[in-house]
């Protein structure tokens, strides 16, 4: 996207399902199309703002809110003041339920980072202090959790620099973190500038089942509502959205790229070693960053067999087939880095390992030549090769089983005299997520 941001708060009517809840609080004056934000917006609003506006690179921040906070109705989402332009969500919103630095928060963050990767986004649990005056905050509460609800935002045309919304989760609830932060990213998604789109490798895809989406660069047709068409065709033809290319384009460059790859091995099983059938295995990675680790994932024979967001990095599997396995073990840090372990090939029951290739030169000399005649020596090199028959596991860990874990679906809202479109993230029963 080139020249200024502009960012604009689409208007649209009530769904149908959020008429029930609702419909007293909807106006009957019907606002205008969208506004512009450095136009309309109140002056504080146009002041030098951090990271949309700033020449220097410096990230924009997403405050993952998990402490709780009083938030009050006002025209504009305003972040730092705790201000929310949905109306009927002001109202105290209770902590997520577990302390700063726990391992559920962390492992949030890493999986948020992780969706945000390459974008020039920096997330906290840590609100920033006075003198930022702009960033974007998602609040986590299991307050306002109703049946079939994940989240809520407004759709930010542009990108809206002040952004809240909101996923309503508690730590008690026992959702994953892929869940919690799935939702948070999808949320944080829509206040800047995302509309859903209908392909589900795509994190904004409404009713979210594939646990290896994100932030695609592709442009994919736009699902439901299309608050922001005029945004989305800077990047792609009327009525599609490259998510990834777009959240770029709001947030700018980032001025110092991520560091290097992690460093990731199984150390557990050995190489070439032996199970019986059923025989539980126990595979183990060891990762390290110089920034995190966000999450390491196992390969069965090139197919993701499951994904582990904190240590230790333990899978347990058996086989009731027999067979040659080949593993492998795939982290990624926080800036979206990976790094591939080298493989571990396993038999379970009765198989043979390949044989090594080798290559062998024979020269001959004649019979009566004596003993130390280099002429009848033999050279041979081996190189260990894999191979991978059938068979399925029949016990998992259960941090690799979320595709058939249900999504969400949205739905969209209007403030009355505010000029934005609310979009609401609906729980179908559980989350996807990615162990990418």
């Amino acid at each position: 996207m080139t020249g200024p941001l502009v960012p604009t708060l689409r208007a649209a009517g009530l769904a149908a399902a959020l008429l029930l809840s609702q419909s007293a609080r909807a106006s009957a004056a019907a606002p205008p199309a969208s506004y512009d934000w450095w136009e309309d917006a109140p002056d504080v609003a146009r002041a030098p703002l951090r990271g949309f506006s700033r020449a220097d690179g410096a990230p924009h921040i997403l405050f993952v809110n998990f402490d709780g906070a009083e938030i009050t109705e006002a025209l504009w989402d305003n972040a730092s003041k705790n201000e929310t332009s949905l109306t009927g969500w002001g109202g105290t919103y209770a902590p997520f339920g577990e302390d700063p630095g726990g391992p559920l928060r962390a492992a949030i963050l890493n999986e948020v980072r992780a969706d945000y990767a390459g974008l020039n986004l920096e997330v906290t649990d840590e609100r920033p202090g006075a003198e930022v005056y702009e960033y974007t905050m998602i609040v986590v509460s299991p307050t306002g959790k109703l049946p079939g609800k994940l989240g809520f935002a407004s759709v930010g045309c542009g990108g809206n620099p002040l952004g809240v919304g909101f996923a309503f989760f508690g730590a008690s609830d026992n959702a994953a973190a892929s869940e919690v932060a799935a939702t948070v990213s999808h949320e944080a998604g829509h206040t800047l500038g995302l509309d859903h789109v209908a392909d589900t490798v795509d994190l904004m895809y409404p009713n979210q089942v594939n646990n290896l989406a994100e932030f695609a660069d592709a442009c994919f047709p736009i699902e439901g509502e299309n608050y922001c068409d005029a945004e989305h065709q800077s990047y792609c033809p009327p009525g599609q959205q490259n998510s990834f290319q777009e959240l770029a384009g709001a947030l700018g460059e980032p001025a110092n790229p991520g560091g290097g790859a992690p460093v990731v091995s199984l150390v557990a099983p050995e190489d070439h070693a032996r199970f019986a059938v059923n025989e539980d295995i126990v595979l183990e990675a060891e990762a390290s960053d110089d920034i995190s680790v966000s999450q390491v994932k196992l390969l069965q024979d090139g197919a993701l067999a499951g994904t582990v967001l904190t240590p230790p990095y333990t899978w347990t599997r058996s086989y009731d087939v027999e067979g040659l396995y080949e593993f492998r073990a795939v982290a990624r840090d926080g800036e979206g880095n990976e790094a591939e372990s080298a493989p571990v090939l396993i038999a379970v029951g009765d198989v043979d390992f390949p044989e090594p290739a080798t290559t062998t030169g024979d020269s001959a000399g004649d019979d009566d030549d004596d003993d130390d005649d280099d002429d009848d020596d033999a050279s041979a090199s081996a190189s260990d090769g894999g191979a991978s028959t059938g068979g399925g596991p029949t016990g998992t860990d259960g941090a690799d089983e979320d595709d058939d874990a249900e999504g969400c679906g949205c739905r969209s809202s209007q403030r009355g005299p505010a000029p934005l479109a609310a979009v609401a993230l609906l729980l179908l029963l559980a989350r996807r997520r990615r162990a990418r």
